[in-house]
């Protein structure tokens, strides 16, 4: 290809429909439409290099044609000069099964039924590829675009549990873990369906019963169940009681398998416990999480999660939606009202005076903190 020199290969070539059958598909194609073409002998070199590189197993060499033919396009129709051809590498990408490279090409400009069928199955198993690497925490970006683009073309999030786990089940995931964990954050947290959301995570735990792929899950889920438990009447006392034990089970079997959780989790249980009004343990576990969560660990909130926090946090969240806040000052608050449950007012204030100069120390106000700060 070098050795034709600048001057062939920028030469424009002319292609008359009867003479379509001497090419590519790509040029077939584009004559067929337009009954014509101009194109260049540089491009009309490259799209048969990259069918027989294809053709012999040469995967780097054809996405190295591939992407030299679509970086500076000169296929002329009509005089103008055309875009990017972007799908065409997306679906070269995808038959040489590059398919996070796939993704990086495919835009929204064409929604034809084929080439939608080809997203979902490029989004499954790029989510599936980081899975078998175990790197199944990374693969939930593909999972819950996945799971999006389901609802585009079916409304599958609209459909009942049941419903999504048979549509699931007609495609093959390297653990369906992954998939139902990403299910059940958008149901949670952009479809604000609880029932759903509990049902997806419930799943989880049926296909990791000893608990090792992700140890969050049970503060996520065990919140729900606190959510649940108090959105109902107060004077159902009786199903409040079931839920929160739901909650506290979580935890109690998590803790038989491991000593040690992470700072989230125990964040989460000194916050169950609490409520439940075993204010001492929950001192424990408030200051575990104040000696050993690190600066940048943040716990969002949204309107799901309104029902557990108090009433000034509550009001922030009905009035920007969500609030994200650093975990560790958030166990300093808990802390603080733990305090005052147990009538410690010289403690509590002590620990607002921590929590006081752990902010100055850490933490500039800005917009996303200094509300609930």
């Amino acid at each position: 290809m070098i050795s034709l020199g600048k001057q062939l290969s920028d030469m424009f070539m002319y292609c008359a429909y009867f003479s379509r059958v001497f090419y590519g598909p790509g040029i077939q194609k584009s004559v067929e439409v337009d009954g014509e073409l101009l194109t260049t002998v540089e491009h009309c070199m490259y799209c048969t290099m990259v069918r027989v590189f294809v053709g012999v197993g040469k995967r780097r060499e054809a996405v190295a044609a591939c992407e030299m033919l679509t970086a500076n396009p000169v296929v002329v129709h009509d005089a103008i000069h055309g875009k990017r051809p972007s799908t065409n590498i997306f679906k070269l990408y995808y038959v040489l099964k590059e398919y996070t490279f796939a993704l990086k090409y495919y835009t929204n400009e064409t929604q034809s039924p084929d080439l939608i069928e080809m997203v979902i199955s490029c989004l499954r198993l790029a989510g599936n590829e980081l899975v078998e690497m175990d790197r199944g925490n990374e693969s939930q970006l593909y999972f819950l675009a996945f799971l999006r683009v389901f609802q585009t073309k079916e409304g599958f999030l609209d459909k009942s549990f049941h419903a999504q786990c048979a549509t699931l089940a007609g495609y093959s995931f390297a653990n369906q873990h992954y998939i139902f964990r990403s299910l059940g954050k958008i149901m949670a947290f952009e479809r604000g369906n609880l029932d759903g959301a509990i049902q997806c995570y419930e799943r989880c735990f049926e296909l990791d019963e000893d608990l090792t792929l992700d140890q969050s899950l049970v503060a996520t889920l065990a919140g729900l169940y606190q959510s649940k438990a108090l959105a109902v009447d107060i004077k159902n006392q009786d199903f409040c009681e079931r839920q929160m034990n739901l909650a506290l089970n979580l935890f109690q079997k998590l803790l038989q398998k491991t000593a040690e959780l992470i700072p989230f989790v125990e964040s989460s249980f000194g916050s169950l416990l609490l409520k439940l009004e075993r204010y001492h343990q929950a001192v424990e576990h408030f200051e575990n999480v104040i000696q050993r969560a690190d600066n940048s660990a943040m716990l969002g909130c949204t309107d799901v999660a309104k029902r557990l926090l108090d009433v000034y946090l509550r009001r922030e969240i009905e009035a920007s939606g969500s609030i994200t806040i650093p975990l560790t000052v958030h166990a300093f608050y808990e802390l603080i009202l733990t305090h005052m449950k147990l009538n410690e007012v010289g403690k509590s204030q002590e620990v607002a005076l921590r929590l006081e100069n752990y902010v100055k120390r850490n933490f500039q106000c800005t917009t996303k903190t200094s509300l609930a700060l």
